[in-house]
């Protein structure tokens, strides 16, 4: 039995617990150990086979498959929990901000997340209401990998009204991740907790609409903790949602408009021939490439091996980017 069944046991015994956690291992440096003299809190093949037909994989902190940058952070999780693919050759920048968002909150949220994975970096958010999900909605539209950190088990999305966009986000390529064992649901203090996942897995954090008091500002002050980069996006004086905004900005966070000024600051060119490409953006521009004819929707999909909705979804990106071009329901690049 691998010691993340172990872990996986534990952790569903003391609810996900980090102080607990971080007791048991300081005691034991192991696992297993740690399970069998706690008394075998658990059935560990059993626990382990649900997680599997569940299609998630847990991951250990001291495992290579463990995020580099999120290993670094002040209290790194012990495991991760991930549905989907966590794929760490997509460098991440986190987008969040208030669940009562304006109208122009929602769109910029979008504009952003999908000018951002659109140059190839995984959105990471945390899928609740106004800024997160319409941050993940604008990185599915750009056909852009996207990442949701949830404050519970992965047996059950929350807001459960977004089951949809979870869905989505996983047949895109993206990946819904969690520290939490199954069964786990959301405490007020998870969601603290679960903001320092979304700044830890970032190169950077963009700030939209945060008011005074907000979960936003929480996984602002993590990013600064972490060495992490802070953008914010200004608004109106007087408006309350951009009171916390405000705020950063004058401790010295980075005010950005455009999109392209967060590329910039990372120092990342922006013009058009040095744009990065999502894998399946690079996957389809090999087929066309290697054809060296025009080729229609089905037989991207055959040469391609990527599901048809995503070669659909890709291609008219390919086209709108002015990357390939459309000759008639077939394509050429």
């Amino acid at each position: 039995m691998v010691p993340a069944a172990f872990f996986n046991s534990l952790n569903i015994f003391l609810g996900g617990n980090y102080s607990k956690l971080s007791s048991l291992y300081k005691r034991f440096g192991d696992w297993e150990v740690a399970f069998e003299k706690e008394g075998k809190p658990g059935n560990p093949d059993k626990e382990w086979g649900l997680l599997k037909s569940l299609g998630i994989e847990l991951v250990l902190r001291d495992s290579p498959n463990f995020p580099g940058l999120l290993r670094e952070i002040p209290y790194p999780p012990f495991g991760l929990y991930i549905k989907g693919s966590l794929d760490e050759q997509f460098p991440a920048l986190s987008i969040v901000g208030t669940r009562k968002a304006s109208e122009d909150g929602v769109s910029l949220a979008f504009e952003f997340g999908g000018f951002l994975s659109g140059r190839g970096f995984n959105v990471v958010s945390g899928l609740a209401f106004g800024i997160d999900k319409s941050a993940h909605e604008g990185a599915l539209a750009a056909s852009g990998k996207t990442t949701a950190i949830l404050p519970g088990g992965l047996d059950s999305v929350y807001p459960a009204s977004h089951t949809s966009l979870a869905r989505k986000i996983i047949e895109n390529g993206g990946a819904l991740v969690s520290e939490y064992p199954l069964g786990h649901k959301p405490a007020p203090y998870n969601f603290l907790e679960r903001n320092r996942i979304i700044s830890g897995l970032a190169r950077g954090v963009v700030i939209i609409e945060a008011p005074e008091i907000s979960g936003a500002l929480a996984t602002a002050r993590f990013a600064l903790e972490q060495n992490r980069e802070v953008f914010v996006i200004p608004g109106p004086a007087r408006h309350k949602n951009y009171a916390g905004s405000h705020e950063l900005i004058k401790s010295g966070a980075a005010l950005v408009t455009r999109p392209e000024e967060i590329m910039e600051i990372l120092g990342i060119p922006t013009d058009s021939g040095e744009r990065l490409a999502t894998s399946e953006e690079q996957v389809i521009l090999k087929v066309l490439r290697s054809a060296g004819r025009p080729l229609n929707l089905e037989e991207i999909v055959e040469l391609s091996e990527l599901p048809a909705p995503i070669v659909s979804q890709t291609i008219s990106f390919l086209v709108l980017k002015s990357k390939i071009s459309d000759h008639g329901a077939h394509y050429e690049s």
